[in-house]
């Protein structure tokens, strides 16, 4: 448990060097860029046609991503994480690039 623990939390600081843009491309996620540098885009966790959530530039926000429509808001590993759904998958996938 330490051990994961431990991964995410070198993980999340790697992973805040990557941009939105590219996390998107590399998911193949649409995105419509608003105002500063906000990236709009549909939700990964529920059903939807007009984009509710927002990818923040760093610092410009409590959280890094937060979704208008259903409230759900964390940082760039929790939004992986849901994408794979997987969160032992994703972290050990991740930490083997490193």
């Amino acid at each position: 448990m330490a051990r994961e623990y431990e991964k995410r939390l070198v993980l999340s600081f790697e992973i805040n060097k990557l941009t939105w843009k590219y996390i998107a491309k590399e998911l193949g996620i649409k995105y419509r860029v608003q105002g500063n540098s906000k990236l709009y885009c549909l939700c990964v966790r529920h059903c939807e046609k007009t984009a509710s959530l927002v990818l923040y530039p760093p610092g410009s926000f409590r959280c890094d991503f937060y979704c208008y429509g259903c409230g759900w808001c964390g940082e760039k590993i929790d939004f992986l994480e849901e994408v794979f759904r997987n969160r032992e998958e994703i972290i050990d996938e991740l930490w083997a690039k490193l």
